[in-house]
């Protein structure tokens, strides 16, 4: 991805990144650090995804996390990392809004000033949760070929807009087979 953009999603479901990290400032990368799987997991329940299940807060977050801190510090820094990516769609996955705001109070100490970030789904935009914590937030809307344009997309934008806290910074998700 080193041609066309200056970031790389990296999903974490294993608990050391340090060589999956190591090499991106080599090819001006930083990470879009994906830690969702560490914090939360999905168990059967209601959500407004239909899913049958939700997204929670794992009871062992706090253990999972310092266990990850610890094993990657020497990565998990401005060089390698350009935002921790806490949580996927959480309200539109059934997550409570304790359970994202203990997430971001739960990270934030750790970040040494790299940012934090939480993508909506598009259609939870309206109970959209993000906590004070989180410096980027957004949603995510496919299939939309001129955003700049679409009606719809415009809706999301300004809702998204009146849901976010005064210093938080909008991260716009496109679709980018258009």
């Amino acid at each position: 991805v080193a041609g066309f953009t200056t970031l790389a999603h990296v999903c974490v479901f294993d608990n050391d990144v340090r060589r999956l990290l190591t090499d991106l400032p080599d090819h001006g990368l930083r990470a879009l650090l994906a830690v969702s799987a560490l914090l939360f997991e999905f168990v059967p329940g209601d959500a407004p995804s239909d899913s049958g299940q939700r997204m929670r807060l794992r009871a062992d977050a706090t253990e999972r996390w310092e266990l990850f801190v610890a094993t990657n510090r020497e990565v998990l820094d401005a060089e390698h990392v350009a935002a921790y990516y806490l949580a996927d769609e959480p309200v539109w996955n059934g997550a409570s809004a304790a359970d994202i705001a203990a997430a971001a109070e739960l990270v934030e100490p750790d970040t040494h000033g790299v940012a934090t970030m939480v993508i909506e789904g598009y259609p939870a935009l309206a109970d959209a949760v993000f906590p004070p914590q989180v410096d980027w937030v957004g949603f995510d809307r496919y299939g939309v070929g001129d955003p700049s344009s679409d009606p719809h997309y415009l809706a999301d934008l300004a809702t998204l807009r009146q849901r976010a806290a005064p210093g938080q910074r909008i991260a716009l998700v496109l679709d980018s087979q258009w």
